[in-house]
This record gives C-alpha cells, structure tokens and sequence, in this order.
C-alpha cells in the first residue's frame, strides 16, 4: 500500500499552468534528486488536496506515488518537484517533515 507524505505544491500561473479543479489530481512529476534522469524515467503522483488553494496559487496536499514500485526514497522532507502537463511545468512543490 502507497505511503502518504504532506507537501505544498505551488501551481504556476495561467497561462503557463492551470490550477486543477478536483479534490484529487494526478501528473508526472520531476524530482530534484533524478533530474538527470527526465524525462526516461518518470514517476506520476497523486495530490489530494488538503485545503483549498490559496490567492497565491499554493496548497498543502498528501502525496504519494502512483505506483507502488516507484522509489520512495524520493518522497523524503525537503526533497523538491516540479509537476508537468506534456512538456509544461505547471507547478512546483516541496515535501514536508510530518
């Protein structure tokens, strides 16, 4: 079973980005520690939201992988993301300490 992390995510702007309607949203995402490694090998996740979002585009949200094989290690405090749509960034985001 996934393991949940909480993480604020900040969604860049129209039109560069777009906010995501629903409660529960899912995109690959790129992570700092596997830059390198983008986009050959690329982990979705899903965010739940946790709040509603806020004037400034951030929200908290849990995290976790879409797949359970993914590496986990990655979900650590302080690791950093960016969230993509394509070839589009749409947001940015960080994972918190419990």
């Amino acid at each position: 079973m996934a393991s949940w992390v909480k993480a604020i995510i900040n969604w860049s702007p129209p039109p560069r980005g777009r906010i995501p309607p629903g409660p529960v949203y899912s995109t690959p995402a790129r992570f700092e520690k596997h830059r390198d490694r983008w986009p050959d090998e690329a982990w979705s996740i899903v965010a739940e939201l946790a709040e509603p979002i806020r004037a400034d585009g951030s929200v908290l949200v849990r995290l976790r992988f879409l797949s359970d094989e993914a590496p986990k290690e990655l979900l650590a405090p302080g690791g950093k993301f960016d969230l993509f749509e394509g070839d589009t960034l749409i947001g940015s985001g960080v994972i918190l300490a419990e």
